[in-house]
């Protein structure tokens, strides 16, 4: 089976349903409340996965605790991590989403800190087996 490459950013998304997302700050009660797996590249592995389809994701995270779930849901869900870089001493990108009961929505995004640019420990030469590969998207 052709081999799927997904290279971007993996964060976990705390997400806070309530009725209305204010004009202005104040404490609001959510109604619900859910933890999971995000980030485009990452979500992407995972619905590869789910679907029969071999996929790997490389990309950094901190040797924290987000970092080190993220690993493990992303290899609980069958995606390989053999590639993933976990940076000691740095932190892990998370998100709070608030979504109000129409769908709108409301981001607090942290994208980490410490996390290196460096490419090198990247396994490029296995770029060219790969069927595919996702990386992050310029707009």
């Amino acid at each position: 089976m052709p081999r799927i490459l997904c290279l971007g950013n993996a964060v976990i998304d705390r997400i806070f349903e309530v009725d209305a997302i204010p004009a202005r700050p104040v404490k609001v009660i959510a109604r619900a409340f859910r933890e999971g797996g995000g980030g485009i590249a990452a979500t992407a592995s995972v619905a590869i996965a789910r679907l029969g389809g071999d996929a790997s994701w490389w990309g950094r995270l901190g040797d924290d605790a987000v970092g080190r779930r993220v690993h493990a849901l992303l290899e609980a869900q069958g995606v390989d991590v053999g590639d993933v870089r976990l940076q000691p001493g740095a932190a892990s990108a998370t998100a709070a989403v608030i979504v109000d009961r129409a769908g709108e929505r409301l981001l607090a995004a942290f994208p980490g800190r410490g996390l290196d640019d460096d490419p090198s420990w990247l396994p490029l030469e296995r770029v060219a087996d790969a069927a595919a590969r996702r990386g992050p998207q310029r707009h």
